[in-house]
């Protein structure tokens, strides 16, 4: 049997703008591993940037072929 493993989660925390986050959430999409984002959190930075703060957890998965059994 095969199963899926997570690999290991880390909260992130990143500030830019709206758009730099989606085109970051964009490209760990198209990575050959599978990124689970969860718990995400928008807040605004005061001042004429615009910026925006986000915190999140990204979580890491592989691929196990024994099904998760120790060998």
């Amino acid at each position: 049997s095969c199963a899926l493993e997570a690999m290991g989660a880390g909260v992130m925390d990143v500030e830019g703008d709206y758009h730099d986050l989606g085109v970051f959430f964009d490209r760990i999409s198209k990575y050959s591993r599978i990124i689970n984002v969860s718990g995400v959190a928008i807040n605004a930075v005061g001042g004429p940037s615009h910026s925006i703060h986000s915190t999140f957890t990204a979580t890491t998965f592989v691929y196990d072929d024994n099904g998760g059994a120790s060998q």
